[in-house]
């Protein structure tokens, strides 16, 4: 077990930014689907902790937008996240199933704007 959390040390810190942005995004993703399949079986207890984490996910994301560099891209992802955080906070108070698979599929969006963005770029 010593083992693997050294790698889980290692691994994070020799990633880059944009590998950091999507281990967050799928983190989050997982997690919002594992909310999403509690509140579809009616069990909304067993949402709190996962919820929490992509709460705390999107929290982060928001604090380190550079809004003097990132300009109207900066402005609208901020936006964004803090609908999510609202959204899923919703989700999970009222059990509600569908406003969290709507949250799902804007984060899913994100990411995969993410992914096209982070990829090396072909002349």
């Amino acid at each position: 077990m010593k083992g693997i959390n050294i790698y889980k040390k290692q691994s994070f810190s020799v990633s880059s930014n944009e590998e950091l942005v999507l281990r967050l995004y799928e983190k989050a993703i997982v997690n919002m689907w594992e909310a999403h399949e509690h509140l579809e079986s009616g069990d909304k207890i067993s949402t709190i902790k996962p919820l929490q984490t992509v709460r705390t996910i999107f929290s982060e994301l928001l604090t380190c937008l550079n809004h003097e560099e990132g300009g109207e891209i900066s402005t609208n992802l901020h936006s964004l996240y803090v609908w999510l955080i609202r959204e899923i906070s919703r989700s999970g108070f009222e059990g509600d199933a569908e406003r969290l698979q709507d949250a799902i599929k804007v984060a899913e969006n994100l990411y995969d704007g993410f992914k096209q963005a982070f990829q090396p770029q072909e002349d």
